[in-house]
């Protein structure tokens, strides 16, 4: 897979994760996977316009917080629930770990069991294999859906 489509679909992946929860952290995760650095030091992609956007209205909405309340809401970040929209991140990301993990398995040469078995090892899930799949259809359905 080329950079661009890498970047594409990470950010395509951000961005659906944002539309489907309205969860900010999503759009944290793609500012700073866009600001990463190879290791030539030169930056991964640029950062994704609605991920400017999203800052601009961060920016209108923080200039007029009073309160730590006031500066949650203006960053999206405000919730009275019992889990908050960062554990829920937290549990999305780990899904996206192990399939970014077999999925590299998968290009070192390791049979899809084989990686699975690994994956389920290494992270203590036992539905590598399910999350993987299932990551697979929706990626290259995002990726589709981006380029029409």
């Amino acid at each position: 897979m080329k950079k661009r489509d890498f970047a594409e679909l990470l950010f395509a992946q951000q961005h659906a994760e944002y539309k489907r929860t309205g969860n900010p952290h999503y759009i944290w995760r793609a500012f700073q996977i866009a600001r990463s650095k190879n290791k030539r030091g030169t930056r991964f992609a640029p950062v994704p316009e609605w991920v400017l956007d999203y800052f601009d209205q961060c920016a209108t909405g923080l200039s007029r917080a009073d309160s730590s309340d006031e500066i949650a809401k203006a960053l999206g970040l405000y919730e009275k629930s019992r889990h908050s929209k960062r554990d829920r991140a937290r549990q999305h990301n780990r899904r996206q770990r192990i399939f970014e993990w077999v999925l590299d398995a998968l290009d070192r040469g390791l049979k899809p069991m084989e990686a699975f078995t690994a994956a389920e090892e290494k992270f203590g899930s036992s539905s590598a294999s399910d999350i993987f799949y299932a990551q697979r259809k929706a990626d290259k359905e995002l990726l589709r859906k981006s380029r029409t």
